[in-house]
């Protein structure tokens, strides 16, 4: 997934020194598009595990019943009184990644 431009709303000391790997962000100029993108993964997951449920649970299970098992990746929110998002942030040995997620390791 794309983010659109996030503020960062930990220090930066604490991003480097903290065992924490959550984040705390938010869009900048009020850009949802990342909350929104997390909510259609949301529908297509319930959507896909209705579809297949037979299949893959030997099973017919209501759609409302899916829905609710499903655990979110995000509760839905006022979009004008809520906008922070907690990310992970890459680690690697229990220290930060220091370069940027966009950066692709090339391919062997």
């Amino acid at each position: 997934l794309q983010t659109p431009k996030m503020a960062c709303k930990n220090s930066f000391k604490y991003v480097l020194e903290s065992n924490n790997t959550l984040l705390d962000v938010e869009p900048v100029n009020m850009d949802y598009s990342f909350y929104d993108s997390f909510l259609s993964l949301d529908e297509k997951n319930v959507k896909c595990t209705f579809e297949n449920n037979k299949a893959w649970f030997d099973k017919n299970i209501p759609l409302e019943i899916i829905d609710n098992m499903y655990k979110r990746n995000n509760k839905p929110v006022k979009k004008p009184d809520s906008k922070n998002k907690r990310v992970k942030k890459s680690v690697s040995e229990k220290k930060p990644v220091k370069k940027p997620l966009s950066e692709k390791k090339p391919v062997s």
